[in-house]
């Protein structure tokens, strides 16, 4: 039985003559199939909503992966094919077009019906590097263009590698980023599914270091942020009101542990994380920063903290005395110093 491998072959040396909003839906994961030629159209992985901003995830477990999917408009929409994979992957996004606004190229591959012909959705040419800021990671983007789609119209899409050097990749749809802040809150399993590269059928949950010190990082910046903005909002409030300033004296011990349990994970999963990434640039200054905002809420813990955990009041008697609010005032301005410069940064990053 011949398989897609034979086209493969020919399709490579064809391309060879040539051109050298937010997620509405949870992403879609690739099935595993073992495709052979004369049946490859029998049960392609169906796509929807691909007038929204959506990835499908799959891994090139057979020699190539088919899709299909029915425009419900008419209208333009950018389809890219991205993947983390080494220099020597030559992979390809083959489109089965039934109108007749793309250009025909004659592939080899057999078409699923009358009216259909091949094309090759546009090769980018030289290295162009796309970053999913949520998924923290950074793919490699070789395919891309945009087509013009027609309502009812069927449309599939062929994934493969003729080097069968890319396993992982993903077909996104639209222009912008796939995820939003409110996807991962949303479709928070498929996200966690994608980063443990746990879809499939063929992965186990596996996190691998980067994964693993970004998690960690982040969640203890999270931590450490949570509990200066709880502080401060008691600090300021202690003018105010007396309840206020028991809560935040009261405070003043769990403070410090989450302080510190903050910046040491915070510390060792930065370690891990940009370690696995890389140093360069932006990294190499948030390190730096992260140092002068380490030293400022140490400085707090040993300076401020003991003052303020000595007074012995009651809810009725919480009464900061004017010098500790003018110290909490300092540390507070030294601290919005340091975290916005690291937040700034951080952002930059990620972007």
């Amino acid at each position: 039985m011949r398989t897609i491998r034979t086209f493969l072959l020919g399709l490579l040396a064809a391309a060879s003559v040539g051109t050298t909003a937010a997620l509405a839906v949870a992403p879609q994961f690739d099935t595993v199939k073992d495709i052979n030629l004369e049946d490859i159209y029998s049960a392609p992985q169906e796509i929807t909503n691909v007038f929204e901003e959506t990835g499908v995830y799959g891994k090139l477990d057979s020699y190539a992966d088919v899709y299909k999917f029915t425009a419900s408009q008419d209208g333009e929409q950018t389809i890219a094919l991205m993947g983390v994979a080494s220099s020597k992957a030559q992979p390809y996004l083959v489109l089965l077009d039934p109108t007749d606004v793309t250009e025909a190229r004659e592939l080899g591959i057999p078409v699923p019906g009358e009216g259909y012909h091949t094309s090759l959705v546009k090769p980018v040419e030289g290295l162009k590097v796309y970053n999913e800021t949520l998924l923290f990671q950074k793919y490699n983007l070789y395919a891309e263009e945009r087509i013009k789609l027609q309502k009812d119209k069927t449309y599939y899409l062929i994934v493969f590698d003729a080097a069968s050097e890319m396993k992982r990749y993903t077909i996104r749809f639209g222009d912008g980023k796939v995820w939003s802040g409110g996807d991962l809150f949303l479709h928070f399993g498929s996200w966690l599914k994608v980063k443990a590269d746990s879809y499939g059928g063929t992965s186990p949950f596996d996190f691998t270091p980067a994964t693993f010190g970004s998690i960690l990082f982040f969640l203890s910046f999270a931590i450490l942020l949570g509990m200066w903005v709880i502080e401060s909002t008691f600090a300021f409030l202690a003018a105010k009101t007396k309840m206020a300033g028991y809560l935040l004296i009261k405070l003043q011990y769990y403070g410090r542990i989450f302080t510190w349990i903050g910046l040491w994970f915070m510390a060792i999963g930065g370690y891990i994380y940009f370690g696995a990434a890389g140093w360069p640039g932006i990294p190499f200054i948030l390190a730096i920063v992260f140092i002068l905002m380490a030293a400022v809420f140490i400085t707090r813990s040993f300076v401020l903290s003991p003052k303020l955990m000595a007074i012995e009041v009651t809810k009725q008697e919480a009464a900061i005395p004017k010098k500790l609010q003018k110290l909490n005032y300092l540390f507070f301005v030294l601290s919005v110093i340091t975290v916005g410069s690291f937040l700034t940064l951080l952002t930059v990053h990620l972007s």
